[in-house]
């Protein structure tokens, strides 16, 4: 039984891989840079461009059990859904599909819509029996990588649209953690969708607080309006289009309502009884001291927030080196391969 990893590099694909090679799940991985993959135990890897549908049967063959993710770039929805649509007619079994929050058919983003859009692919009725399950996780810890960081280390200050918004970030690790329990286990996740979030909602003045206290510097957060957003992603060579979706993103953070809510499956399992999986949130959201080692062989945690135990361990480049928000160096590497490699040892 092979379980099959697409964007195997990325954030959450090579915390996925990892996991499931600690679990002993024959794994392979695709990627389109083979000079990024990692050597591990029960993993191949696959070198594939999953835009040519040429490659889609030689990837997908002999598949069970398929964890489907691609970068977020303009059309990406009909990429998914041809891949998806390549799984059922080579028998794959169950699809783990990676969505967002705001996957709805009248999302102000066009990243919204085309998630939505393959959402609905995936849940026509089959020719083949395939079962489905959905991940929509919200924004992630890993993103304040991009602009938030270069601010902070230009002059010391956070610039957001968001206002006084407040965002239960998520890690990508807590995803990759409920993805490889759902892939192990999907008989006890079939056609559920899961949203997914930290444990706290939090807002950019509480980050700009934090890294104070990390680096002994002044941080602080400046609101900024969204032009001025526009104006920083153009300078960075950012898309109109990628500009777009993601303004309609900081719009809704501002406005506050759903995207500031923590996940009911999160507060769910957090309530639930000890040693009681609720749903695969339990897992990644479970209460300290909670087992689930039944399903994959390792003791969980609660989902890591910036403060507090277990943390976010999240490295940011600072303008001596980098700076570590949490508990630990283990991450620095899958961090820093995409976002701030210069800064790593």
């Amino acid at each position: 039984m092979v379980t099959t990893v697409t964007g195997a590099t990325g954030l959450i694909g090579s915390e996925l891989v990892r996991l499931l090679s600690e679990s002993g799940v024959a794994t392979r991985a695709v990627t389109r840079s083979v000079a990024r993959a990692a050597s591990r135990p029960g993993v191949a890897w696959t070198q594939a461009d999953l835009g040519d549908r040429r490659l889609l049967e030689p990837t997908l063959a002999g598949t069970s059990r398929l964890f489907l993710l691609s970068d977020n770039q303009p059309g990406f929805g009909e990429l998914q859904v041809a891949v998806l649509r390549a799984a059922r007619e080579l028998g794959v079994q169950h699809i783990v599909k990676v969505s967002a929050l705001g996957a709805t058919d009248h999302s102000r983003s066009w990243i919204g819509l085309e998630h939505w859009h393959v959402e609905q692919a995936l849940k026509e009725s089959p020719t083949a029996p395939l079962t489905w399950t959905i991940l929509r996780p919200h924004a992630f810890m890993q993103n304040w990588l991009g602009d938030l960081a270069d601010g902070v280390r230009a002059d010391g200050r956070i610039y957001s649209p968001i206002g006084d918004g407040k965002v239960p970030y998520i890690d990508a690790r807590d995803i990759a953690e409920v993805a490889a329990v759902v892939l192990q286990r999907p008989e006890d996740h079939v056609n559920a969708t899961y949203v997914l979030t930290s444990g706290e909602a939090i807002g950019f003045a509480e980050v700009a607080e934090a890294l104070s206290e990390a680096t002994g510097e002044p941080v602080s957060y400046q609101p900024i309006s969204m032009e001025e957003a526009a104006q920083r992603l153009r300078a960075q060579g950012i898309g109109e289009e990628s500009i777009d979706a993601t303004l309609a993103l900081a719009a809704y953070q501002r406005a506050g309502g759903p995207t500031a809510k923590v996940s009911e499956h999160v507060q769910e399992a957090d309530a639930a009884v000890s040693g009681r999986v609720v749903g695969p949130a339990s897992v990644a959201a479970g209460r300290r001291g909670r087992r689930a080692d039944r399903i994959t062989g390792h003791e969980h945690h609660p989902p890591r927030n910036l403060r507090g135990r277990p943390q976010a361990r999240l490295v940011l480049p600072w303008r001596g080196g980098p700076v570590l928000l949490g508990d630990g160096w283990e991450v620095a590497e899958v961090l820093c391969r995409d976002a701030a490699v210069h800064w790593c040892a």
